[in-house]
């Protein structure tokens, strides 16, 4: 999945696969399910990511202007003149997250993202009128038949 905003707060839930998001101004919240390679690239906003604690990924974080904290052992932390990086791998053979922040925090969190199927589409409203629909016109040109 490829993602490009301004000024708008993005919340993924249960991403299964690749994902590319670059957002300024805006708060940033991802609960992965199955990753593969994720970069999030933000300026102006946070960016908070859950991982399940059973999930390989290979990590990489900076910040500028800002913090990053993790619940995840593997992942180390480096702080100093109000900059801040990290980088571990959790599991062994993962996909690669790599996450650039500018005047925001970044937070690794463990946790688990359900899966939700999405809501069924909303049926079609029945016209106020009690009326029945019209039935369309029958077709001007008899049907040829064809060899396949």
């Amino acid at each position: 999945m490829r993602l490009s905003t301004r000024s708008k707060d993005i919340s993924l839930e249960g991403l299964t696969g690749d994902l590319r998001l670059e957002d300024t101004n805006g708060t940033v919240e991802v609960g992965v399910h199955k990753p593969g390679n994720i970069q999030i690239d933000n300026r102006k906003g946070d960016v908070q990511i859950i991982v399940p604690p059973s999930v390989a990924l290979k990590v990489e974080a900076r910040t500028r202007s800002g913090e990053i904290s993790t619940d995840f052992e593997e992942i180390k932390v480096d702080s100093k003149n109000n900059q801040s990086s990290a980088s571990g791998s959790i599991g062994t053979d993962g996909p690669r997250m790599a996450i650039n922040c500018e005047k925001g925090t970044i937070e690794i969190r463990k946790g688990t993202v359900a899966v939700v199927a999405p809501a069924p589409p909303t049926p079609p409203a029945i016209p106020k009128s009690g009326k029945p629909a019209k039935a369309l016109p029958a077709p001007k040109a008899k049907p040829v038949e064809s060899e396949n």
